[in-house]
């Protein structure tokens, strides 16, 4: 994932008042360690919406006996039910977009469920250019991270207890600017004549709701992902087996992620052996 510098630089400045960390991974479990300090409370919700990658990070850093960590299981369709386990026990209940699965979620509603159960919410969102679509999400702290540029930082609602904070229009106006926005507006361009090719191929059955980047797809409970690779310029298929280890029900699906601009070759090339 290539994003515009220039527009990030800018957006890096406007938030200097944020938490800057190395990575996703660190600025989510800096994000983790806020809330727990603002609630005095121990017990984390993951959401299967997070990256195993990152889940682990967070387990690792909070390691069992300090606190009780309860991690969701990969949640392909994103119909996990987040309503029915939030109580006034947790630190925070961490979510991610867009998922592994490429779906960007909502979280309009279960900010507000986490504001009357004055539970924390982290919304972690792994691809900052969504940001030029959406604007910031409703949470309490939000982790935004990217690889090429690599940098993430932490952004907390104004008031949020031990947090540095701007106003959410100050940020929102920063990531909409010229270049994220374009972006943004060309990936979803793209994903969405991705995700229509692939609608016309037989077979071939789209799992991602409202994809932005990544696109899942099931190829069929005969096949197995990982023997039906396309190897294409700008979109990297990966199998979700690879990333979710045990569980066989993700073997015939496969996540196709763009890298580049989607050229119509690309599409007219496309194919799962």
């Amino acid at each position: 994932m290539t994003l515009p510098v220039e527009s990030l630089t800018g957006v890096l400045a406007d938030l200097s008042q944020s938490h800057v960390a190395a990575d996703l991974a660190a600025a989510t479990i800096a994000a983790v360690a806020l809330a727990r300090t603002a609630t005095g409370r121990h017990r984390l919700l993951l959401s299967g919406s997070l990256t195993p990658a990152l889940t682990h990070a967070v387990t690792a850093a909070f390691p069992a006996g300090a606190q009780d960590i309860e991690v969701l299981a990969p949640d392909p369709l994103a119909i996990e039910d987040l309503f029915g386990r939030l109580d006034e026990d947790l630190a925070a209940l961490v979510v991610q977009t867009p998922d592994p699965f490429g779906a960007c979620r909502g979280f309009e509603t279960l900010a507000v469920l986490c504001r009357e159960f004055e539970v924390p919410l982290v919304v972690v969102v792994a691809d900052p250019r969504l940001l030029g679509r959406d604007g910031l999400p409703q949470a309490d702290l939000v982790v935004v991270g990217s690889d090429s540029p690599r940098f993430a930082l932490v952004w907390s609602r104004p008031g949020f207890p031990g947090a540095a904070s701007m106003a959410p229009e100050a940020v929102a106006a920063g990531f909409k600017t010229g270049g994220l926005q374009a972006s943004a507006a060309q990936v979803g361009d793209d994903t969405a004549r991705l995700v229509a090719r692939l609608r016309r191929m037989p077979g071939v059955r789209v799992v991602t709701r409202d994809p932005f980047a990544t696109v899942a797809i099931h190829l069929g409970d005969a096949r197995r992902a990982e023997e039906c690779l396309p190897s294409l310029p700008g979109l990297v298929a990966t199998p979700l087996s690879r990333l979710y280890p045990g569980w066989p029900e993700l073997e015939p699906v496969l996540a196709l992620t763009l890298t580049a601009p989607l050229d119509e070759t690309i599409l007219a090339r496309l194919r799962f052996a």
